[in-house]
């Protein structure tokens, strides 16, 4: 017997083992689910740069996108004790006594994005010393994201003169880095000597002032630039992340409606043998009636023994015909079972390609906006 094999992909364990369950004792069909696998704790590829005293996002998000308002987030400073910057449990804001007291009244999730995943952390009134690594960590999961920021400060302000000075300190580095000022065209800037730590866990600390000339035109364009070069990138890269999984995903659902489309078409030809079969065991059952009959008739007359061992014969056959068309009918009825759900996930993951495609032109139609603002 021919068996014909399906493969569903992003099922989960709940719907594979109805899918199991099912189709159990089918000889006729063979189905393997790939069950969909947890989302990852996504934060920027780069260390996030801010200003002391201003209020920034410390980007963190869940891919694929699923719903994290009832879900467990934290956010730590592993360079520091406590550790704990904030928690969140049960769609609330948990505050605990072993959270670090820096942060106290400073922090917060962005409510209204966690349905789509978002988990970034806004910091209000930065410091000085809020400059180090963060862990983002989503503990049933159990993944999580690590990422540094760097905090810049402003020293002084000659209104007089129009000149500003500019403090930047970046810790837990290894091996010793080189620190450089550039201006808004990149180029470097001429600083004081950077002054290096080298702590006794043997990680470098860094820092170092510049002074900058002419306020009204360079003020603070470096750091605007930088932020803005750093979420230009993280946006491009993330959209063509999501339009290479989106062309992913649309190849294996093509691949998936082209085999069932497959298999719909041989259980359509399998219906018609079983209906062929059916009519042909119908004649036989005929023909077999009106040779009993024929025999009943010659018994009766005749009273011989070898027309009473005939017709047993011929009970016995009409029995294992009748067996047989009851086992027909039995196939015919699940094959028609089998083609009607096959027909209901062919109509579902169409539907899902739909869904996947107007995704990938919406992305592409972002990137293209992206190219064209740049």
């Amino acid at each position: 017997m021919t068996h014909s094999t399906v493969t569903l992909f992003d099922v989960t364990e709940a719907e594979r083992d109805y899918l199991a369950a099912l189709y159990t004792n089918q000889p006729l069909l063979i189905i393997n689910a790939c069950i969909l696998m947890p989302s990852q704790v996504v934060g920027p590829p780069q260390p996030v740069v801010a200003i002391v005293g201003e209020h920034i996002i410390l980007p963190c998000h869940l891919e694929p996108a699923v719903d994290a308002r009832s879900m467990a987030v934290e956010w730590t400073r592993p360079d520091l004790k406590p550790r704990l910057v904030l928690v969140w449990r049960a769609g609330q804001k948990l505050n605990l006594d072993d959270e670090n007291p820096s942060y106290r009244g400073r922090t917060s999730l962005l409510i209204d994005k966690l349905k789509s995943g978002d988990i970034s952390l806004k910091l209000s009134k930065v410091k000085l010393s809020d400059g180090g690594k963060y862990k983002c960590y989503v503990p049933t999961m159990n993944r999580d994201s690590v990422f540094e920021l760097v905090v810049g400060n402003l020293v002084e302000i000659d209104k007089d003169s129009g000149t500003v000075v500019l403090q930047c300190e970046s810790k837990g580095w290894y091996p010793e880095p080189e620190l450089l000022w550039l201006d808004a065209e990149g180029k470097i800037l001429s600083a004081g000597p950077t002054e290096t730590v080298r702590g006794p866990d043997d990680l470098y600390t860094v820092s170092s002032r510049v002074t900058i000339h002419h306020q009204r035109e360079a003020g603070l364009r470096e750091k605007e630039q930088l932020l803005a070069e750093t979420k230009k990138k993280e946006k491009k890269v993330k959209l063509n992340e999501e339009l290479q999984k989106k062309e992913e995903e649309q190849k294996q659902l093509e691949q998936v409606v082209h085999m069932l489309m497959e298999l719909s078409d041989g259980l359509i030809k399998l219906r018609c043998q079983l209906q062929h079969q059916d009519r042909d065991m119908m004649r036989e059952h005929l023909d077999f009636d009106k040779k009993l009959q024929s025999v009943d008739k010659e018994t009766e007359s005749d009273r011989v023994k070898g027309y009473l061992r005939l017709k047993e014969i011929l009970l016995e056959t009409k029995l294992q015909l009748t067996k047989r068309k009851q086992e027909h009918e039995g196939l015919q009825h699940n094959t028609l079972e089998v083609l009607r759900k096959t027909d209901e996930v062919m109509n579902e993951m169409k539907e899902k390609k739909k869904e996947v495609e107007k995704l990938k032109v919406e992305i592409s139609e972002k990137l293209e906006r992206g190219k064209e603002i740049s």
